[in-house]
């Protein structure tokens, strides 16, 4: 009895080696590995739905949204920074002016807010166009339907006319006496 391999497979050392011995397996027996089965690694079905584990469902999101907010900070970030330097660029191009030149630009800047578009606005114009389009687009479909009910009862009309159509009215009622009958 020593020298025989015992009954069941011992216990998986570790996740990858639980996957060896799965992939070994459905080679041996000719079958599909599916990963997403129970295997006899103990960490396939287990560890994976405890809370703390890194392969849980909610911690891999959590990650992923740590991950994304992390890539929105950081380009936040480098898009002040861009701007903070294009500023610091522009203080430097007038100080090289005169201090006519300067105080010429300084007035300009001081009312250059009523000449420039209000926050929101290509938001809204693009929305309104979108309703509009939606709106004709929709009125082209409504009236492709009528055209197509239209066409529909036209056909029937003369199906009627020459006899060979029978509604679902009268399929029914042959329905019933071929039942009843």
């Amino acid at each position: 009895m020593a020298g025989m391999p015992p009954s069941r497979p011992g216990p998986a050392r570790g996740m990858q080696a639980g996957i060896k011995a799965d992939l070994q397996r459905a080679k041996e027996t000719g079958q599909a590995y599916d990963p997403r089965g129970s295997g006899n690694a103990y960490t396939h079905n287990f560890l994976n739905q405890k809370p703390w584990h890194p392969l849980n469902f909610r911690n891999q999101m959590k990650k992923w949204e740590a991950e994304q907010q992390a890539l929105k900070e950081a380009k936040a970030k480098e898009q002040g920074m861009a701007e903070f330097e294009a500023e610091q660029e522009a203080m430097k191009t007038m100080s090289y002016l005169s201090e006519a030149q300067q105080q010429q630009y300084k007035d300009r800047a001081s009312i250059a807010f009523m000449y420039a578009k209000p926050p929101g606005l290509d938001a809204a114009l693009a929305k309104e166009q979108a309703a509009a389009a939606a709106k004709v687009g929709g009125f082209s479909k409504q009236v492709e339907v009528e055209g197509r009910q239209q066409e529909q009862r036209e056909w029937e009309q003369q199906q009627q006319e020459q006899g060979q159509w029978k509604g679902q009215w009268d399929r029914e009622q042959e329905a019933v006496e071929g039942a009843v009958g």
